[in-house]
């Protein structure tokens, strides 16, 4: 059975709270109020992989490096909170730089996607500005980096398009990663060498570097998206596939309203098959570490009404289908006939003929036909006549040595019996023609036509098939 194949692309998003996996990701919890620059340490869980030591700045700092909302590394008030903490991501000649790195409250699943998100905001006593932060997962904690420059290390997420220049307000640095499994820590920085590094000029009386806040920092598991594409328009009989296409779900169950499998848990379902007429819903329940989300499409998948029968009867040596369908192709013996695509067909051969009628919705049926006797005589009366080509397109040939040579007559009808109009007049009284006689047969439109002969009292008739 044909089918018609439409490709339907739906989406739903699962929105729970997931956990995130970085502890006093806010800069809240702490071991003393920092008194001075470079006393990260006071934020628990919080280190650094280098020499370099960023700084931990709170409402309860008591020096001008570690008092918020004014320090000496500018004027910001914390994005969520009373504390944050600060880094130079360059440091013009030196290659000097300043990472955050803090252990995860779990490894990272294999093959699952996480989102990282993190807060950040120049501060404005800096002479410069940069476009690179990057994010780092790490199996292994990174410690003790006997210098303070960049760390050997390619970020799995980079961003070079942060509005970076805002020391106003806090702009979002965010991006996405795949674990390979075992990720337990994160760090976060600037992995790129000076001359590498994209900069911009934020205070020309400032100090020669570039200093950011950072804040409210988050790895969760990726937001469950439910996607999917299907076959929803089919014949009765016929078979539709679905691909999922569900991003970050691990499990999955599916509903097929009406198919003969009517349920799966296959990632991408094939082989449901639907036998009776009618719409039919589809629902897909996903499944990831954060809970799951359904999707039901009403009425997703319709399977047409089934086509009319067929049959095909025998007129002579013509097999006629029922009229009325949208397409038709005859086989023979079971091996498809080039251009036979009307709903009769002139058997020239014995043996066993079917025809496939399609409907307007691309709906199949087949009928079949066995042991048909083709007719070999051309005419009907006391010799025989061979007429050529049969199908004809431009020109019919009537081969009359056969004929006695007396005046004879030539007519064309069509299958109601009415006389066809041919484009060049032939002679109503054709005499003492014992030779090949051209019929002009091109104007005449598609179809199948008798060919009348008549030769004093005797008439000979035989059916030809215009093209």
């Amino acid at each position: 059975m044909l089918r018609i194949l439409v490709l339907l692309f739906l989406f739903c998003t699962l929105h729970s709270t997931a956990q995130n996996l970085v502890p006093n990701s806010d800069f809240e919890n702490f071991s003393a109020c920092p008194s001075a620059a470079a006393q990260l340490t006071n934020c628990l869980f919080w280190s650094a992989p280098n020499l370099a030591t960023p700084d931990y700045l709170n409402i309860c700092g008591t020096s001008i490096y570690s008092s918020i909302p004014s320090s000496y590394w500018g004027y910001q008030y914390p994005h969520s909170g009373d504390g944050y903490v600060g880094i130079i991501t360059y440091f013009n000649g030196s290659n000097f730089r300043e990472f955050l790195q803090i252990g995860l409250i779990s490894p990272l699943d294999s093959g699952i996607c996480y989102e990282f998100e993190v807060y950040v905001s120049a501060g404005e006593g800096s002479k410069f500005c940069t476009y690179d932060l990057g994010a780092y997962f790490s199996d292994t904690l990174i410690w003790g980096i006997n210098n303070s420059s960049p760390i050997p290390f390619t970020p799995q997420i980079e961003n070079y398009n942060v509005n970076s220049f805002d020391t106003i307000n806090w702009t979002l640095f965010s991006g996405n990663y795949t674990a390979l499994g075992g990720e337990e820590y994160l760090i976060i920085g600037n992995y790129k060498t000076d001359i590498n590094t994209a900069i911009v000029n934020l205070n020309n009386g400032g100090r020669n570097d570039a200093y950011y806040f950072i804040d409210d920092v988050s790895v969760t598991a990726c937001n469950l998206t439910v996607q999917f594409t299907g076959t929803n328009n089919l014949c009765p009989g016929s078979c539709a596939a679905f691909q999922n296409l569900c991003y970050n779900a691990t499990s999955y169950q599916w509903f097929f309203q009406g198919a003969i499998t009517d349920t799966s848990t296959d990632i991408n379902p094939s082989n449901i098959c639907y036998l009776n007429p009618g719409s039919y819903d589809v629902q897909l329940i996903a499944t990831n570490a954060n809970g799951s989300d359904t999707l039901l499409i009403t009425d997703f998948v319709t399977v047409f009404p089934s086509p009319p029968p067929q049959s095909i009867s025998q007129s002579g040596d013509t097999l006629f289908a029922i009229a009325g369908s949208n397409a038709y192709q005859w086989y023979y013996n079971g091996n498809l006939i080039t251009g036979a695509t009307d709903y009769f067909f002139v058997a020239s051969t014995s043996g066993d003929y079917n025809v496939v009628a399609t409907d307007t919705n691309g709906c199949e049926v087949e009928a079949v036909i066995n042991d048909v006797l083709a007719l070999t005589p051309l005419a009907v009366g006391f010799l025989p006549l061979a007429i050529y080509p049969n199908p004809a397109t431009e020109w019919l040939t009537v081969n009359s040595y056969s004929l006695s040579g007396t005046a004879i007559t030539i007519s064309i009808y069509d299958m109601l019996g009415e006389l066809a109009v041919l484009p060049i007049a032939i002679a109503t009284q054709i005499s003492n023609v014992r030779s090949e006689i051209k019929v002009d047969v091109s104007a005449l439109e598609s179809g199948l036509y008798y060919i009348e002969i008549s030769e004093g009292k005797k008439t000979f008739r035989s059916k030809f098939l215009k093209r």
